[in-house]
Order: C-alpha cells, then sequence, then structure tokens
C-alpha cells in the first residue's frame, strides 16, 4: 500500500456505496461504520467514513435532535473544485474508508469513482436506468463489486445469493425514521463481508504505516489502548473517563493524538498542555496540526461565515459559535487552515463551539477560544445532544460538564 503518494496505486480499501436518491445509502453507511465499531482491540477496525456529498450528511444526521438537524444540515451542488478535492483525499487515504455518495453519477463524476477500490449498490425497481449508469460506471473503473442490494421500506430481509457468490444479492429493509438501526440476515452478511476485507490490512500493520511519520518529540496517546487500558469493555469514550485519561499524561507534553474519539475528548486534549504544540492524526492528511486562527471579523462575502448567537445562562451569557459553512464549498486543511478568521468573543463569555465542521477546526477553534482567556469552552457532541466542557477557568463548569445548547 502506498497512501502517502497520491501518483502510486492505493490498495488500502475504499468502498464506494452508491444509490438513487432516498435509497438509505446514508443510513445503510452509518450503520456499517457503527457495526464495525463494535469490534474491540486487537480486533478493532479501522476505518473511516468519506462522504462525498455536500448536504453535510454525517453521524449527527442520526444522532442529534430533529431540530439540531435542520439548524446543521446544508445543501449544495457539486462543484469542479468539490470534486476535485473529494478525489484527491479518496486517492491518498490513510486508512480504510468508506465513500458515501449519492444521486446519479456524470461525466465529471469519473474521478472519484477511480480513486475507489469496491462498491456496493443499492437498487430500487423504480430506478432502473439510475442503476444500470451506475453499473456502467463501476465496471468502467473496474471497481469490484461487494453487493447489490434491493433498498425496501417494508418486508423481511433476504438474502437470494449463494454462499460462494461474489456479489451479495438480496433485499434490506430500512425503517420510516433515518435513526432506526438496520437489522436483517442481508446486512449481516454485508459486515462480514467489509469487516473481511478491511481485516486484510491489520490494524497493527495500519499503526505501523503512520509511525513512520509521527512527529518526533512528542508524547503519542493512543486513544484505542487507554480505552482498552482504563474500561475493557467499553467501546466509546464518555466523559467520566477524561479525568482518569489526562492523569496519565505528563502536564507540560507535547501531546499527539492517535485515533478515534470524540470532538470534545479532542478539544479537551488538545489544551491539557496549555500553549504546548499538539498534533492529531487525520486520516485523509496524516499528522496535523489545528491551524493557528486570526482575530478579526470575517470579510463579507469570505467562503466561512461565522454566528455568534448570546443566549442567557443564568446570570451570565453564553456564546453560541456556529461556524457556516457555505453551500458549493469543501473546507480543505491545506487550502483553509491559514486563512481562517474568527471574531473575538466578549468579555466574561462562556463559548459552545457547534457546528458541521472537521475535527481540525474543532481542536483549532478551541485553542483560540482559551488564549482569549473565555471563562469555559465547550465542544457540541451531536450524539449527546449536549456540548461537553473541555476547558474551564471558574467554578460550575467542571471539565466533562455537560451543558445543554441555547434554544
Amino acid at each position: 500500500m502506498n497512501p502517502d503518494n497520491e501518483n502510486t496505486t492505493n490498495t488500502l480499501p475504499a468502498i464506494l456505496i452508491g444509490a438513487p436518491r432516498n435509497s438509505g445509502k446514508s443510513i445503510l453507511t452509518y450503520n456499517l461504520s457503527q457495526a464495525l465499531r463494535q469490534f474491540q482491540p486487537p480486533d478493532d477496525i479501522p476505518h473511516y467514513v468519506f462522504r462525498a456529498n455536500t448536504d453535510g450528511e454525517g453521524d449527527w444526521l442520526f444522532e442529534a435532535s430533529p431540530e439540531e438537524v435542520r439548524q446543521l444540515r446544508i445543501k449544495g451542488e457539486w462543484t469542479d473544485e468539490f470534486r476535485e478535492l473529494v478525489r484527491r483525499d479518496i486517492a491518498r487515504r490513510l486508512v480504510p474508508i468508506i465513500v458515501d455518495i449519492g444521486g446519479l453519477p456524470g461525466e465529471k463524476d469519473h474521478g472519484i469513482f477511480s480513486a475507489c477500490t469496491h462498491s456496493i449498490l443499492l437498487i430500487k425497481d423504480d430506478a432502473k436506468d439510475t442503476i444500470q449508469t451506475w453499473r456502467n460506471f463501476i465496471t468502467a473503473h473496474g471497481l469490484t463489486p461487494l453487493a447489490e442490494i434491493r433498498s425496501q421500506l417494508s418486508g423481511p430481509s433476504v438474502i437470494t445469493s449463494q454462499e460462494n457468490d461474489p456479489v451479495i444479492t438480496g433485499s434490506i429493509t430500512f425503517g420510516q425514521e433515518r435513526q432506526e438501526r438496520i437489522y436483517g440476515i442481508a446486512f449481516d452478511a454485508l459486515v462480514k463481508c467489509v469487516t473481511a476485507l478491511f481485516r486484510s490490512y491489520p490494524p497493527d500493520e495500519l499503526e505501523r504505516l503512520h509511525r513512520k511519520t509521527e512527529p518526533e518529540g512528542f508524547e503519542i496517546v493512543r486513544l484505542h489502548q487507554h480505552l482498552n487500558e482504563l474500561l475493557p469493555t467499553a467501546r466509546e469514550w464518555s466523559t467520566n473517563l477524561l479525568e482518569p485519561l489526562c492523569s496519565k499524561l505528563s502536564p507540560q507534553a507535547q501531546l499527539a493524538v492517535y485515533g478515534r474519539g470524540p470532538v470534545w475528548l479532542y478539544g479537551a486534549l488538545a489544551l491539557y498542555s496549555k500553549n504546548e504544540p499538539f498534533r492529531q492524526f487525520d486520516p485523509r492528511y496524516g499528522w496535523i496540526e489545528p491551524p493557528h486562527i486570526r482575530s478579526g471579523s470575517p470579510v463579507a462575502g469570505s467562503e466561512t461565515v461565522v454566528t455568534l448567537e448570546p443566549r442567557p445562562s443564568g446570570s451570565k451569557y453564553m456564546i453560541l459559535v456556529r461556524p457556516k459553512i457555505p453551500e458549493h464549498y469543501y473546507l480543505d486543511y491545506e487550502r483553509d487552515a491559514g486563512q481562517l478568521v474568527f471574531p473575538d468573543p466578549p468579555s466574561e463569555c462562556g463559548i459552545i463551539v457547534s457546528g458541521r465542521l472537521p475535527l481540525w477546526l474543532f481542536t483549532a477553534l478551541a485553542r483560540f477560544y482559551a488564549q482569549k482567556n473565555a471563562p469555559w469552552i465547550a465542544l457540541h457532541d451531536a450524539s449527546m445532544n449536549r456540548a461537553i466542557v473541555v476547558y474551564s477557568r471558574v467554578a460550575g463548569y467542571t471539565i466533562g460538564k455537560r451543558v445543554p445548547l441555547p434554544g
């Protein structure tokens, strides 16, 4: 595998999930990823979900409240620049990925297909022409089909393929609500298939690859190892594990964080060593540092629009910082990190950072507002529908405390 060189063949799996519109492809993507996350070290399955769309369909779409979904979701059309950045990031992936793409592919989308290795296709009886277009693209770029599954809202989930058939066929029944989990024999077969494919690249082999570029002089925080040591039965981080984790770290160390974790965990670790350098591993870019954010007023017409929404909270005020990424825009670390401008917060106001943001922007904003001496800072975790305090210099807002969003 050669993920660090875009001009060579990247053999890490990139499974493209395609479907006509409103077929359940994002629901399937979410459920597949959640199923893969159930495996614990050393049998865990490192992977990343790359959502190659501009409509803001992330995990929060299935985990946040309906009101939060309404506020965070952004619709947009694809641009040539967007397509090229998507193709580039898929091509240089550093872990196995699931690529969430929907609608009807067009002539400008060939590059995205060429960056993938396998496909899962959801089919519908009333979209035969669309399905054939998908098949043509998959065949043209030599993707290995893993499954063609009929999407349905009712009826039993079945498998029509035989055990040794190269392509899984059958039907999956989706619930009436996005938040409903998928069950059934066809979904189980998909999980088994994807698990076997992704496990052909063992976690220790991937980690050795990533260690080659680890930043020197940093204390590497391997989240999966720490979680297994702190609570072997846990599959995900909870706020009560934050203090025990920090007790294992050197107070003045330069931290470099590796592994899957919620935004509030990364934010707390980014602030743990105060102003010391901090690094985080990104499955698209590798080891990166949170960008330096400049103080000021965003220029009218700039790509990133920041809204500040003061809401009363007891006798104090909190500020909800929800950056809005415009339609037709792909927020790219390499292009945009050095151009971010955010206004200074009002004095003595707590800060909640929310929005459909990349992890590196959450950590950058946490450090930015800590340097501005905010009394406390919380990062919004959509799965909890709460903001989690990651920094505080006042009583009443301890690190790890859940803060309801102003409403």
